[in-house]
């Protein structure tokens, strides 16, 4: 039997592969961002996230493109890709929420949901989880939550100032913006036509309590943001 819930799913998605990538360099010097290949598998990262997107129900990608934007073009048009790809490239800079907007206008079921993405996220976890989570809440938006570990030992002490522990790269006690998300048809009016939705839209929806409390991605999952060379 069909899950009903698959009914809204959304099978359509947007990447923002536009930025610089400045604290990549070098591997940024001759390559957009999301072109910068995973060592050891020979792909860059945005086919991960198109094979992701794939297995998770997603047939319709919109790629959002900007720096270097050639060479982004020439490797989804030589790819065996496991969806179909539309490119759009902006002539300037729009900032990450106009530059949803800018690509939203070409997906191919304006009245569906869909998914988004940053083109420098690696991950995997259930994008039809955070779909079904996203229905039942009736949200405009929903946020992918993670919990990085820090960078950094950590020490605990108990109340008098003595330490009791060391805890090496522990988790996060906060919860960040993973950049992964679900839209409903009616969020691309609310983006700008240029600049960042996170202190724009983000903030205003919450204010009327019409953002989703967020999908924390599940315990035990991969994430990462791939913003520096050591990354």
């Amino acid at each position: 039997m069909t899950d009903p819930r698959a009914v809204s799913r959304p099978t359509q998605a947007v990447v923002l592969a536009g930025g610089q990538g400045s604290r990549l360099r070098p591997y940024t010097d001759d390559r957009p961002k999301p072109m910068v290949e995973i060592p050891g598998t020979g792909t860059p990262i945005i086919g991960h996230q198109l094979t992701w997107l794939a297995e998770e129900g997603v047939t319709d990608v919109v790629v959002s493109c900007g720096h270097l934007a050639e060479v982004l073009e020439k490797w989804l048009e030589t790819t065996d890709l496991p969806v179909s790809v539309t490119t759009v490239v902006e002539t300037e800079p729009l900032g990450r929420g106009g530059g949803l907007k800018y690509a939203a206008a070409r997906l191919p079921h304006p009245d569906r949901p869909w998914f988004a993405t940053n083109g420098d996220i690696w991950t995997r976890f259930s994008l039809r989880d955070m779909a079904d989570f996203h229905a039942e809440r009736d949200a405009v938006a929903t946020v992918a939550l993670a919990r990085p570990r820090l960078p950094w030992g950590a020490v605990r002490t108990d109340g008098f100032g003595l330490i009791t522990d060391f805890i090496e790269a522990p988790p996060s006690t906060f919860e960040i913006n993973a950049g992964v998300y679900v839209f409903s048809p009616e969020f691309a009016g609310l983006l700008p036509e240029r600049g960042d939705h996170e202190r724009t839209t983000f903030p205003h929806l919450a204010r009327e309590r019409r953002l989703a409390a967020g999908f924390t991605i599940p315990q035990g999952s991969y994430w990462r943001a791939i913003d520096t060379a050591k990354d």
